[in-house]
């Protein structure tokens, strides 16, 4: 399954497959316990990935690229993930995230 390359993928931003994870087993797992495995994360550890806008970002791109089925199954989630992560961003930054392989 794809969701087990992505945990596996050393290149690929972490918090791609904790989002991808919550997204596929909402409604299959208890939330409480999603809520227990999110929180099971050091929060300084996830505060740090969350203010890596550029990173987070670029990771979107590339898991439309390489996970092509958990990008389309969860599209305008990703879609409004992406347009939040850049929304500060200038030009040229936009710029190289089209560039992204």
């Amino acid at each position: 399954m794809d969701l087990e390359r992505l945990a596996s993928d050393e290149d690929a931003f972490p918090l791609l497959y904790i989002q991808a994870f919550e997204w596929f087993n909402e409604g299959i797992i208890p939330a409480i316990q999603l809520e227990k495995m999110a929180n099971s994360i050091p929060s300084d550890i996830l505060d740090e990935l969350e203010g890596e806008k550029e990173f987070h970002a670029a990771g979107i791109i590339r898991l439309r690229k390489k996970y092509p089925k958990i990008y389309k199954h969860f599209n305008e989630d990703w879609d409004e993930l992406l347009e939040e992560l850049t929304e500060g961003f200038n030009r040229e930054m936009k710029r190289e995230l089209r560039r992204i392989r």
